[in-house]
């Protein structure tokens, strides 16, 4: 067998974690790194590098490629019939870009993500000759479930002609590329039956160095029985319509409680919210601290995709989540009494007063979902499904 050489193209150096997408890229940087040359080269960012390992580590040097577009720059791409992430294109980008992979030589390279797919025929023209397509989640199921949690309808019919314009684009890039990567079962069955012409997806999943996250079991007296935590990426709207749901429906329940909100993207109303009961802290580097000091994470979500990477942190740490059966999709959590489920914000109320009263139930929970977590998503389970990449 021989050692492959590695590229994972993405849109910012993982360097800090913003959301799920750079756990799930520097989850398999360790994994990769730890086999073979392993690189990376993002469309822009900043910082020092996260493993010695990695023997590339390089940024663009055009950062608009990195900004959000508003609405009204997009309407007019989409309604040309462009891909919405055209805007991600640069050509000097492009041209550093191809000179990263003359010098680094790569066999593969993994290209992170949709809104990525433009610079497919910039790494097939530089010879690469396997491109893997980390697709992560689907846009065939985030996109109409974004839009139908939309209360404006101006902004819900534009959002479906985005999953239009996106799931146009993805076809296009699925048929461009050697090989589709997914993160769930359910991920890949939708996967197979849009594109019965395209390469089987592989399972790869989102995963943990669990061994290296500290558990504190429910019941421990380290974490405060009111409080009650919500880490996100809050530029994502799903997590928005998670938040709203938390302030406006479920802490009127809870008179007692304090709800925690971590991460980045906070809103202005988030960030200004007058109210003693609920505090904002942006992205951190390490999340352990605020997983050990809460009693329970309420997961209200009801659209997007892909696994919940913030309910598997919760697990792994022991702490005790209730969610929607949407917040734990892709987890294998059903009945399987690691987690405590809920869809109204009374049956939120419901569970979340039961978890703070019975110290039995907390610990129970904590336990299950450690042990959950370690047997299905723990390194060794990313191991397995990237080993025929790393090693050929």
């Amino acid at each position: 067998m021989t050692t492959q050489r590695v590229l994972h193209l993405c849109l910012r150096l993982p360097a800090q974690v913003r959301g799920g997408r750079d756990l799930r890229l520097r989850e398999q940087l360790a994994v990769m790194a730890a086999v073979g040359p392993t690189g990376v080269f993002a469309l822009t960012g900043t910082g020092a590098v996260i493993d010695e390992r990695l023997q590339l580590w390089q940024a663009g040097t055009d950062e608009t490629v990195a900004r959000p577009m508003a609405a009204q720059e997009l309407a007019p791409v989409i309604a040309a019939g462009s891909s919405p992430f055209a805007v991600r294109f640069s050509s000097r980008t492009a041209d550093e870009l191809r000179e990263t992979i003359g010098q680094f030589s790569p066999d593969v390279v993994i290209i992170c993500g949709l809104e990525l797919a433009t610079y497919i025929t910039v790494v097939r023209e530089a010879g690469v000759e396997r491109i893997v397509f980390d697709l992560d989640e689907s846009s065939l199921r985030t996109y109409p479930s974004i839009a139908a949690i939309e209360s404006n309808r101006g902004r819900a019919v534009f959002i479906r002609h985005v999953a239009t314009a996106a799931q146009r684009a993805e076809a296009e890039a699925v048929a461009q590329v050697d090989e589709v990567w997914l993160d769930s079962e359910i991920e890949c069955a939708h996967f197979r039956a849009a594109y019965p012409n395209a390469p089987l997806p592989r399972l790869v999943p989102n995963t943990l160095d669990v061994e290296s996250i500290e558990y504190v079991p429910g019941d421990d007296p380290r974490r405060a029985r009111q409080t009650l935590i919500y880490p996100a990426s809050f530029g994502y709207e799903p997590n928005l319509d998670a938040a709203r749901f938390l302030v406006n429906d479920l802490l009127p329940l809870l008179p007692d409680a304090h709800l925690q909100f971590v991460g980045s993207g906070l809103p202005d109303w988030m960030r200004t919210l007058d109210d003693p009961h609920v505090s904002t802290t942006g992205p951190v580097r390490d999340m352990a601290p605020y997983l050990v000091r809460a009693a329970a994470m309420p997961v209200p979500l009801r659209a997007g995709g892909g696994t919940r990477l913030k309910a598997l942190e919760a697990l792994a740490a022991g702490l005790p989540i209730v969610s929607t059966t949407f917040g734990v999709e892709g987890l294998g959590m059903a009945d399987t009494g690691n987690y405590l489920h809920a869809e109204t914000a009374a049956e939120f109320a419901d569970a979340l007063t039961r978890l703070r009263n019975d110290a039995a139930l907390a610990r129970s929970l904590s336990n299950a979902g450690r042990e959950h977590v370690a047997q299905r998503f723990s390194r060794r389970a990313l191991i397995d499904a990237l080993r025929p990449t790393a090693v050929g």
